[in-house]
């Protein structure tokens, strides 16, 4: 599994927005692509910070989503924080 996560600088007057297109758009599309396991968003404790994880399969249908939701990223780029970082899943317990 990989998953990739991202921080998002969102401004106050934009958060409505933002939210809405994350609900009604993008989390629906996210959920239809080959791979997909799971998509999380949470309000960090950084004032106005927000942080998406979204697990893949794998490398390939990670690769492939980023190629499908190309030119929705370079909309929301100008709001992201850092590089986004890749986490490969070495280890798990059971539950």
């Amino acid at each position: 599994m990989i998953t990739v996560q991202r921080r998002w600088f969102v401004p106050t007057e934009k958060i409505e927005d933002f939210g809405h297109r994350w609900t009604s758009e993008i989390m629906p599309d996210l959920v239809r692509q080959p791979g997909f396991i799971r998509a999380e968003v949470y309000e960090s404790a950084v004032r106005g910070h927000w942080v998406t994880l979204i697990t893949w399969e794998d490398e390939q249908s990670r690769s492939e989503a980023a190629e499908h939701f190309a030119e929705l990223y370079k909309e929301f780029e100008r709001y992201e924080r850092f590089s986004p970082e890749i986490l490969m899943l070495v280890s798990r317990s059971k539950e």
